[in-house]
Order: structure tokens, then sequence, then C-alpha cells
């Protein structure tokens, strides 16, 4: 907790594609609506000649600049698309060990989220970016009571999935996120290696064979004999190829995670009510014919 105010402090920093001013702005002005001070890095209104909110070294110096904040209580990035598999290499995962505090998005941050789990035990917070809160208002208000009650004490993460795919009972490490980068951390140092895993993945704008695809990598690299549950959220935008794949996400689950309890069409992702998710928290996961539960553990 900030030590300036009673209030917590948000800072605003932006790990991959530069976000326009007005965003950022309008971010912030959605925040101290919600109750909480915001602060902006500087380095959140950045912009490269390219796709990036400033190269890798000034984004990490960011972060960097973010953890050692003691003013700063939570770290919000303020939108996804490409830039964070960068900075990994860069991070010095030590000072952020030193300074432990809740970094939230979704998206490209899944790398982040990850990898500072698997270096530092810090949990992380799936959950909508700064960008995000503001292109979908209807649900801004709800998904952010919902980040602040997850980084305080509630257990309940979030609501049933639509389908159940598998039933049954298991414990384990939350890690995960969007499914192109998560398949990206395979064969790193920052790809979580807990011994069991609740995998939640999500994934827009993908051809089917996709998900065949890096379920296969993830299955091939080992990692899926780590899995004890599985929590898919939601496959926007999904589409086939010209020549079809012929086969639907459905079965590519059930043909790939075959014996663990497993659930798809959570309500977190690239979708308007974006649930918040804890990446590293120790959780129960428990599937029945009428729901699921996903709660926190606390360990």
């Amino acid at each position: 907790m900030s030590s300036s105010s009673s209030k917590q402090t948000i800072g605003l920093f932006s790990p991959s594609w530069w976000v326009p001013e007005l965003t950022v702005r309008k971010t912030a002005t959605f925040l101290k609506e919600q109750g909480v001070n915001v602060f902006i890095h500087p380095q959140a209104l950045a912009r490269s000649s390219g796709q990036t909110a400033g190269a890798p070294s000034k984004r990490v110096k960011a972060l960097h600049e973010l953890y050692e904040n003691d003013d700063v209580d939570i770290i919000l990035c303020m939108r996804g698309g490409y830039g964070a598999l960068q900075l990994l290499d860069r991070i010095n995962y030590k000072l952020i060990a030193k300074n432990p505090k809740p970094l939230v998005g979704f998206s490209d941050a899944t790398a982040l989220l990850n990898a500072i789990y698997e270096k530092t035990g810090t949990i992380g917070f799936h959950a909508p970016t700064g960008k995000h809160f503001v292109d979908h208002p209807e649900t801004a208000g709800q998904d952010f009571q919902h980040l602040l009650s997850l980084i305080g004490d509630t257990d309940e993460l979030f609501i049933p999935a639509k389908k159940i795919i598998n039933e049954g009972a298991s414990v384990g490490t939350l890690v995960g996120g969007n499914m192109t980068v998560f398949d990206q951390l395979i064969g790193t140092p920052y790809m979580p290696t807990d011994e069991n895993i609740i995998l939640c993945l999500e994934e827009v704008g993908e051809k089917v064979n996709e998900l065949d695809k890096k379920l296969l990598h993830l299955k091939h690299s080992g990692f899926l004999n780590r899995v004890t549950g599985a929590v898919f959220g939601t496959l926007s935008n999904m589409s086939d190829n010209a020549m079809p794949f012929d086969q639907t996400p459905l079965r590519i689950f059930r043909k790939h995670l075959k014996k663990i309890p497993m659930v798809m069409g959570a309500p977190f992702g690239h979708i308007s009510y974006n649930a918040t998710l804890p990446i590293g928290a120790k959780v129960a996961f428990e599937v029945t014919r009428t729901g699921f539960s996903l709660r926190n553990t606390h360990e």
C-alpha cells in the first residue's frame, strides 16, 4: 500500500505496442473514478518508429522503476500486441523479487506474467489492460472490481464456463494466458516448471489448426504431462483454412488432454467481460456435470 495515501496507486506502463495518449488519459480517468490513485510512467506514452512503445531497453527501465517505486502498489500494462517477449532476458528478476507487487495485463503480457512468476514466485494477474477498460466501458467497472477483489483475499476466481469437457478435481499452480504467447515460452527458462499445473489458455484471430499445432508443441515438450486440469477461455474470431482442418476446438482439446478435468468457454480473454486469473496461484479446480469451481488455496 502506498505510504502517501490510504488509496492504492496503480502505475501505467506499455510493455508492447504503443498506445495513443488519449487512451492513456482515459484509462487514468477511469481508474480514478474507481477510487484509486494513478501514476502514469512517462514510458506509457512512448512511441517508437514502429509498433512498440519505445526500445526494449526503455520498456524494461520503466518496468524496473515501477517495481522500485514504493508509491506504486499495482502495475497495469496499457495494452498487448507484441513486444513483451523482447524484455524477458533484460529483466532484473532479483529486483522484482525484492520489490514484489502485482503486475496486471493479458494477451502479450502473458510472457511477463509467467516469466516473473517462474523467476521470482510473484503472482501476477491475467486481467484487462488499460486499453481494454477503455474499449469496453460496459464491463470495465465489473472487471476492475473483480481484479481488486482477487488481489485482495477473494477465493472464487470467476463464473462458470459454457462447456464441460471432462469432470474431475485437481489441485495445481495456475499458469498460462494467451496460447500463442505462452507457446513461445517452451524450451526457455521463463516457462513455469511446477509439477502440477492448472492450465488456462485463450486465443484470438487464430486458425483452428493452430490450436492443434500449439497443443502438440506443449505435448512434445513434455509440458502437458504436468497439466492436471485445463480451463479454456474464449477463442475469439476463430476461423478455418480454405482447405478445412476438419476438427473443432472441442475435438482438439479432447484429443490432447484426455483424462483431466477440463472446461471451455470460460469468461476470460479477448471479450468484453474479461475475468481475472491469478497466474502463479495455487488453486483447487473441480468440474461436475452442472459447472465448475476454481478457488485460490492461498498456499
